[in-house]
Parts: C-alpha cells; sequence; structure tokens
C-alpha cells in the first residue's frame, strides 16, 4: 500500500546536528520526486519554517553587538545569513532554491503569554515564525496565524505539492514560568494538549507535504 505524502513525524536535533557537520564533505544528492516521507532527502525539502521563542527568534545572540535585537539571519535552525552555520543553509547546499530562511537583524518582537501584539517584519523573518518571549500557547494563537498568511501570499510556495520542514523549538519560558508565581501557566498535561492542538492544526492544513520535528519535551519527571 502507498503512503500518503501527508505526514508528520518527530526526530532528535541530533540527527540535523550531525548533517550539518558533515555537509561540506556529502556529495550532491539526486534529483527525484520522494514517494512519501520516508523517502524524504535533504534535496527534496523546499521551505523550511520554524516556530518558537526567542532560541529560534535569535535573540540577543550577538551579546553587546545588539543585545535588544533578534538576529534572525543565524538563527539555528532556518537562519540564511551567508556562512551561518544553521540548518537552513545546510539544506540550501543540497537544494539552491530552499524558501523561508530569515535575513539580518531587527529590534526584540515581543510575546509573553497573553501579552502579545503579533509584530512581525516579513521580509526578514520570512518564514521564522517565532516570538521572543513565546509560551506554547501563542503559538496556535499568534505564530501559525503569521504562518499561514505568509503561506498563502507566497508566490514561490506550493502550499500543496512543496515539501516543508518544521522546526519547533518551544517550552523554555513556560519551564520558567513553572517555578514562580505563575505557576498554572504550565503542567505537563497542559503541555502537551497545547503540542497536541498545534500539530492537530499543522495536519487539518491544506499542505499535504509536510515534515515535522520537535526538539523540547515536558514530562512529569
Amino acid at each position: 500500500m502507498k503512503m500518503s505524502r501527508a505526514g508528520v513525524m518527530v526526530v532528535v536535533w541530533l540527527q540535523a546536528v550531525c548533517m550539518c557537520m558533515c555537509a561540506l564533505d556529502c556529495p550532491a544528492l539526486p534529483v527525484h520526486v520522494p514517494a512519501n516521507i520516508s523517502d524524504l532527502t535533504p534535496a527534496d525539502i523546499q521551505v523550511v519554517i520554524a516556530i518558537g521563542d526567542s532560541i529560534t527568534a535569535g535573540f540577543g545572540m550577538m551579546g553587546r553587538s545588539g543585545y535588544l535585537d533578534e538576529f534572525r539571519g543565524q538563527s539555528w535552525s532556518i537562519g540564511g545569513d551567508e556562512n551561518a552555520t544553521t540548518m537552513a543553509n545546510f539544506l540550501k547546499t543540497y537544494n539552491p532554491n530552499v524558501v523561508g530562511m530569515s535575513l539580518g537583524h531587527h529590534f526584540v518582537e515581543l510575546c509573553y503569554g497573553p501579552i502579545c501584539p503579533g509584530q512581525y517584519h516579513p521580509t526578514q523573518d520570512v518564514l521564522d515564525c517565532a516570538q521572543s518571549g513565546a509560551m506554547i500557547e501563542d503559538l496556535v494563537k499568534h505564530e501559525m496565524k503569521y504562518l499561514m498568511d505568509q503561506l498563502t501570499s507566497n508566490p514561490a510556495i506550493n502550499i500543496n505539492e512543496d515539501w516543508k520542514l518544521i522546526t519547533i523549538l518551544i517550552g523554555a519560558n513556560d519551564l520558567c514560568a513553572s517555578c514562580t508565581l505563575f505557576k498554572p501557566f504550565l503542567s505537563p498535561d497542559e503541555y502537551e494538549a497545547h503540542l497536541d492542538t498545534l500539530l492537530s492544526e499543522i495536519r487539518a492544513r491544506p499542505s499535504a507535504a509536510t515534515f515535522v520535528h520537535t526538539i523540547l519535551t515536558v514530562s512529569r519527571q
């Protein structure tokens, strides 16, 4: 039985790190049309997307050079600045036409629980939907809305046919809040429920060819 192109998989970040380390030594991959998600190679990824918080936004990562800026072009998963060591630039080694990489830097975009104005700089953020301070509840409420607006308005993206890699790194701000008076913001069950809602939202969207990987998990231990 032929597997559908629609699929969601969870992988560990180590896999991506290992791929980045060998990028310069790896030969070109043959052009082919993947039959399903199990047949996917780095060369098949046509769109990169990132959802998360300040880590993915690149907040303050250059220190005194801009401690209130987000260096999105250097973001580990989706940054597209020249010579930046990122997963997106690794994928560009195999597919020079990959779309969605964030560029440059700008002043912080803040989103913290209910305080979330949802301000973006689409020409620089592109498909880096992350917002500094974001909690897991903000992903469906705010970041997914921005993502769908960008996917549907970008003529370079075939939302139904292009293979998309979505990286989700979220939970650090929830964990920090759980150590304070704001503890009700996060429990393992609530985290799981929000993540399940996000993944269900992604699956329900009209974008069949999607590979999703999550980085942070929260447990009771």
